[in-house]
């Protein structure tokens, strides 16, 4: 059976996600002001009660509103947590991501394999929507290579499930057959863990994931 078009996929994805997202900003029936969307945002918290340096961007990019400043410190930042603030601000990139092939955060390996597993994804995720945007061919032969990677010597599932990254492999799949797709696919299914529908955070990561599947056809 062929895999559904990157637009059925958004359309299944958003499907998934709206549970968790009802009553939000982000939910579609919701009629919200920027100010208070805004306030959603500042006091978000995924289901277990946990914000991530990654959160404020990511939720910005979703409702279409300023971020305002990188957090003080940006140095500090570990690359995933950099990758997603030059998306949403259009910063120039970490030099860490040109000139190589396989992962995109190597450094992380110390943290152990769950949080690396984590890590690597939500770079790869935010550096697909860069290649997308910036129109950069280079960039995204680079997250390929980083996708590949992961399909070769890592298992599609993290500590906590996130779903990060899970359209890259879905649009891959129609270069690289069923294994990226089985990846995605797997990445998905744990995200819907344990009560059927994915927690808060993660139906957030699906709904973007949702807009990029919608925006494919761009970049494949």
């Amino acid at each position: 059976m062929p895999s559904p078009h990157p637009k059925d996929w958004a359309t299944l994805l958003r499907a998934a996600a709206a549970p968790a997202l009802a009553g939000t900003p982000l939910d579609f029936n919701a009629i919200d002001s920027p100010d208070r969307a805004m306030s959603w945002i500042e006091g978000f918290r995924d289901s277990a009660g946990n914000r991530r340096r990654v959160d404020r961007p990511l939720l910005c990019l979703l409702l279409g509103l300023d971020p305002g400043s990188a957090p003080e410190g940006k140095q500090d930042l570990a690359l995933h947590e950099r990758l997603w603030w030059s998306l949403v601000r259009g910063d120039t990139l970490p030099i860490e991501v040109s000139g190589h092939d396989g992962p995109l955060t190597p450094a992380m390996q110390a943290q152990g394999i769950e949080a690396w597993t984590e890590c690597e994804l939500s770079a790869l995720h935010a550096l697909w929507s860069i290649a997308r945007i910036r129109k950069d061919a280079r960039l995204h032969e680079r997250a390929k290579s980083a996708a590949r990677w992961l399909m070769r010597d890592i298992q599609p599932d993290n500590a906590t499930n996130r779903p990060w990254a899970a359209h890259v492999f879905l649009g891959l799949s129609r270069e690289e057959g069923d294994d990226a797709g089985l990846y995605a696919r797997t990445l998905i299914h744990n995200a819907m863990i344990p009560d059927g529908m994915p927690e808060r955070f993660s139906a957030c990561i699906l709904r973007h994931a949702a807009a990029e599947l919608e925006c494919m056809d761009a970049v494949l």
